[in-house]
């Protein structure tokens, strides 16, 4: 019987003394006869939690369970009674890796589980996680810090119940709960004590099967001894007293069969081959009325057993009296199979000192304090990423720390088993003929594993039993539940793995890091020490180029390689390369050698082929975004199945297909920002393979879910800024799609229904660009997009009128007025084709009205442009009439900012202040009787009627006006095109109201926002001309002189061959755009 008391008990040295007395008298009447084992936590609080150091330990007293298993006889049985959460990780551990023979030997062996007071939090109800809080104030007396470090992790409990809750264990279980509140006492409640309890029977309930719910009548205080006469515990003693005779009776069974049928109970009926020796730990003798205990001090140190003259700790007992000298191990002995050292391995020393801090084997005089646990420790990573060539590097150069380093390839059990066989041979503890069984070659070299010794010779002549230190290397571990088989769990050594499974790192307790891409400078450096280049060399190193290969050292390496077999410039190799990345040479890569003998070639390391086909759809669709920031609500929206029979149809099917990517480290994921990452290079890999044939399909499938992503709230052709967030997370995929089209499939046909959501996805991208003041980057864009829609211009005339409407926008900043005047004028005549198409069928869509009053107002904005003022307020009356005809802009229950602003300006420019002055003052009064909020539409109307109010010299009014224009184009756009010219007017305000030194500020951060767009170089050369003057005016010449001359220059590169210092207001405003006077 293992007792496991709770991460707060006292130490025990004697079974009557503990609280564990109860069991005693019920032992006795049960008519069993037990050897009772006990375990101690004493969590070291400040170097880890509670909790942390009750995981912990979970693998320690693992590793002592199994080592005192192999020293009982083989037909018993064990059982465990553990309280509060004492035995929960070990019992987890057990469940987890039942594939393990020798835990299963354990497990086999359990015949029954008794659970006392154990709270069982899970990670679906987080409602319970405070009680744990509870449950130390009341047990451990913790401080404030402590406190807050277990609450924060808190989770490592429940993840540990859940696991148990769902792999249960195999034998009958008992668990109690307390019926009683438990008083709990702090300085803040002294005079009025808290009661509560702790853990009551939804609290202590695991759903396993064959589990037995029993009442106490007691609280958590009393829990532990169970000395209280109340009849229900009593109860609960004769439950225990039935368990204990049913336990009894299996053991009695086997016994009973094992006599009736020998052959099948001979030895461990588990390992039927094994041999002798892997018996011949000498059992721990029971003296009368004292049991063994194991004791554990901390986290790491445990001692066991009775002041026998044979036993004392395990660790000595293991190392010592059992000791076999006719296996004695050939050591040094270093075992790296295939693998040379790579002579051209990157140096990453934190990456090796990491590993050295949970891999090193303690110092010779720390040698048997106690019962060592094994060290692991994984590398993690997407293949290529460098995990072999890390690892290889670090049993390399640790040779000297370890008496043997054994290399094992874990990608096949048949590859680990041999390696096993191999390793047992080369030790020399094993013969030819037990190495050809493998179980009982794995089984010699677990014995050696767990009891590490070697003889050394001392100075006297004489030999000497010493601990000796391994590490085992398991690479390509991607199959996580192969090492469940062949892990060590109770060697006394180090193990590291490499893996591109990230829950390598959970196999190994947390201890691990995922290996990363080089930096761009540490790329750099290898790509120029793979070819040879100094800092002197004849070659230069296109850094842009190297960056292609996101710091991948495999594709540096085959890169470099290739470069030197066929004699190539740098420079030519980049040609090739980004014609084609199968032009290359990569696709046919050979690897060598030479080439750090990995084996695998960039077109083959990341075996997409073994991938299930519905995850390699997803992966090609990934291939096709933006790598850096691959948002999940874009993955997952539903799309027709027409587009593909291949893509996950739901949620679940891409939560699967998610789950193999990670996995296999194609992918990595951020839970907080729900996005995923792919490298870029596994992209360009996944195109090339892709090709042609397959590349339409999953075109497709991306431009579909870029377009169901697009906010339904975004308002045609609005200024609102409330979907701009989203459109920023959608751009960079589109501009990722635009690059793969425009290289490979702009002459392949598409089915109409893409090439009709590839054109609303292009212009909705436009349109963003636009209002963000990037013109330069939303020209092409549009200009592509229009050269599409107007293949699709008898079936969709309306496509292409969006297309003419956002050109039309943007060439009042990029274009000359006769094309603006070309673009609206077509813009109109199809709107006036498609609403007249409607009319003819006698009804006619809303929105199709409110595109025809669009167009109406473009013409008036490009009349406007073009200085046609006259030819301009007819349209814009005309769309104002059809604007206030919809319900929606009814007696100006919302203003049609469009139509006003054409309007108006047209007045102004015509000297007709009075009547522009109306007009926007009308519109304006109409927002904000309505309790409108202000907005881009809003601020529109604010900096012409300021103009407005200048002519009309009431400045206060329009530096107001202007003030809050300024405010709100800051709001909607921060520092824009349209924000500087507000801060322009302001400027002139405060200059006028003598606040020189505010004013010369808003005129530097003006002119310093208008060099960002190359279309504004004359708007620029005016800001610079008015802050001159500024400055001229309070008499600082010299500051007035360099700032004509920065004029003069912009001007000069804008093509406008005038002289600075003679240009008027009027001649000033003639140079720029409207909109910018």
């Amino acid at each position: 019987m293992i007792l496991v008391p709770d991460a707060s008990s006292s130490r025990a040295t004697r079974l009557s003394e503990s609280s564990w007395a109860w069991l005693s008298p019920i032992s006795e009447e049960a008519d069993v006869t037990i050897q009772y084992y006990e375990f101690q936590y004493h969590p070291v609080i400040g170097e880890s939690s509670v909790w942390q150091s009750l995981n912990d330990g979970g693998d320690v007293l693992l590793g002592l369970l199994l080592q005192l298993e192999s020293q009982v006889k083989p037909l018993s049985g064990i059982i465990i009674v553990s309280n509060g959460l004492g035995g929960i990780p070990a019992l987890t551990r057990i469940s987890e890796r039942y594939f393990d023979p020798a835990i299963r030997r354990l497990a086999d062996k359990l015949t029954q589980v008794v659970l006392i007071g154990c709270p069982h939090p899970t990670i679906d109800d987080k409602s319970k996680w405070p009680l744990l809080d509870r449950i130390l104030k009341h047990d451990r007396r913790l401080n404030a810090r402590d406190l807050k470090a277990t609450a924060e992790e808190a989770g490592i409990v429940a993840r540990l119940c859940t696991n148990f809750q769902e792999l249960g264990v195999r034998c009958p279980l008992i668990t109690t709960y307390e019926s009683q509140p438990t008083t709990i006492r702090s300085w803040m409640t002294i005079f009025r004590p808290e009661r509560y309890t702790l853990v009551d029977r939804e609290f202590a309930k695991t759903s396993v099967r064959n589990e037995e719910m029993v009442a106490l009548n007691l609280d958590n205080r009393d829990v532990g001894s169970l000395t209280k006469p109340q009849a229900s515990n009593d109860e609960f003693r004769q439950r225990v007293k039935f368990a204990l005779a049913e336990s009894n009776a299996r053991v009695r069974f086997q016994i009973m069969q094992s006599e009736s049928h020998p052959q099948l109970f001979r030895g461990d009926p588990f390992a039927s081959t094994a041999s002798e020796a892997t018996h011949s730990i000498v059992p721990i003798q029971q003296q009368q009325n004292q049991s063994p205990t194991v004791v554990l001090s901390n986290p790491v140190l445990a001692t066991a057993g009775t002041p026998t003259d044979r036993s004392t700790s395990i660790g000595s007992l293991t190392r010592e009296a059992a000791f076999d000298y006719r296996r004695v191990a050939r050591l040094p002995c270093h075992i790296f199979g295939r693998h040379p050292r790579n002579m051209n391995f990157f140096n990453r020393p934190a990456l090796l000192e990491e590993i050295d801090s949970y891999m090193l084997p303690p110092p010779p005089n720390q040698h048997g304090s106690g019962v060592e646990t094994l060290r692991s420790f994984a590398l993690y990573g997407m293949g290529g990423i460098g995990k072999t060539q890390l690892a290889l590097e670090y049993a390399y150069t640790r040779r000297s720390q370890f008496d043997a380093i054994f290399w094992i390839t874990a990608d096949t059990k048949a590859n680990i088993a041999e390696c096993f066989s191999n390793i047992a041979l080369s030790l020399g503890i094993a013969t030819e003929s037990e190495v050809s069984d493998l179980t009982i070659s794995f089984s010699i070299l677990l014995r050696w594993l767990s009891n590490p010794t070697k003889v050394v010779t001392t100075p006297g002549g004489g030999e000497k039993v010493m601990d000796a230190s391994w590490l085992i290397i398991f690479d390509n571990a991607d199959d996580i539940s192969l090492m469940s088989e062949f892990w060590p769990s109770t060697g006394i050594g180090s193990v590291l793995i490499t893996t591109r499974d990230p829950a390598g790192k959970d196999f190994c307790l947390k201890r691990g890091i995922g290996v990363e891409p080089l930096s761009h400078d540490d790329a750099l450096e290898f790509f120029r020490a793979q070819l040879d280049l100094d800092d002197g060399a004849s070659q230069k190193v296109d850094t842009d180029f190297v960056a292609r290969f996101g710091g991948l050292p495999l594709a540096i390496t085959q890169v470099t390689s290739l470069i030197r077999r066929r004699q190539l410039t740098i420079s030519e190799f980049s040609h090739t390369y980004d014609i084609s990345i199968q032009q290359s040479g990569l696709a046919d890569f050979q690897v060598s050698q030479h080439d750090g003998g990995y084996r695998q070639s960039i077109f083959t390391v990341w075996a997409f082929e073994s991938l299930d086909k519905t995850t390699q759809a997803l992966l090609n669709v990934m291939s096709l975004l933006d790598p850096f920031h691959i948002q999940e609500f874009i993955l997952t929206q539903e799309i027709r199945q027409s587009f593909t029979s291949l893509y996950p149809k739901t949620k679940a099917d891409y939560t699967v297909s998610r789950s193999e990517l990670l996995k296999a480290s194609l992918i990595t994921r951020s839970l907080p920002t729900e996005h995923v990452e792919v490298h870029p290079l596994v992209q360009e890999v996944l195109q090339a393979q892709m090709g042609k044939q397959q590349l339409p399909e999953f075109f497709s499938i991306a431009v579909a879910l870029i377009n169901k992503s697009w906010s339904s709230e975004t308002v045609k052709w609005g200024h609102e800024t409330s979907h701009r967030e989203h459109s920023a997370l959608l751009l960079p995929h589109v501009l990722r799609l635009l690059a793969v089209f425009e290289k490979s499939l702009s002459d392949v046909e598409l089915a109409d229904e893409i090439i009709d959501l590839w054109i609303v996805n292009l212009k909705e991208s436009g349109w963003y660009l636009y209002e963000r003041g990037e013109h330069k980057s939303a020209l092409p864009i549009l200009t592509l997009c229009l050269d599409i829609a107007r293949k699709r211009s008898r079936e969709r005339p309306d496509l292409v009128a969006d297309v003419l409407m956002s050109l039309a926008a943007l060439g009042l900043h990029t274009s000359s007025p006769d094309e603006v005047l070309r673009n609206s004028k077509d813009h109109l005549d199809l709107r006036q084709q498609v609403y007249k198409s409607h009319t003819e069928s006698g009804e006619i869509p809303l929105q199709t009205q409110y595109d025809y009053a669009m167009g109406v107002a473009t013409m008036a904005m490009a009349h406007n442009f073009a200085g046609e003022f006259d030819k301009a307020i007819p349209y814009a009356n005309k769309s104002l009439e059809l604007y206030s005809s919809f319900p929606k802009y009814l007696n100006w229950k919302t203003v049609p900012y469009n139509a006003v602003a054409h309007t108006g300006w047209a007045l102004w420019s015509l000297g007709r202040y009075d009547e522009a002055e109306e007009v926007f003052l009308k519109a304006l009064n109409a927002h904000r009787e309505r309790g409108i909020p202000g907005s881009y539409g809003f601020a529109s109307l604010l900096y012409p009627l300021g103009n407005v109010q200048t002519s009309l010299g009431k400045h206060n009014e329009a530096a107001a006006t202007h003030q809050e224009a300024l405010l709100l184009f800051y709001a909607a756009n921060g520092d824009n095109y349209k924000t500087a010219q507000a801060r322009l007017k302001h400027a002139e305000h405060l200059a006028r109201s003598g606040d020189h030194k505010e004013a010369q500020a808003q005129y530097e951060i003006a002119i310093e926002t208008l060099s960002r767009n190359v279309y504004y170089k004359p708007e620029q050369s005016r800001a610079l001309i008015k802050a001159a003057r500024h400055m001229l005016s309070i008499g600082e010449t010299a500051k007035a002189e360099d700032l004509f001359e920065q004029a003069q220059t912009v001007l000069n590169d804008a093509n406008i061959r005038k002289n600075v210092k003679e240009l008027d207001d009027e001649m000033m405003d003639s140079m720029v755009r409207m909109w910018s006077r």
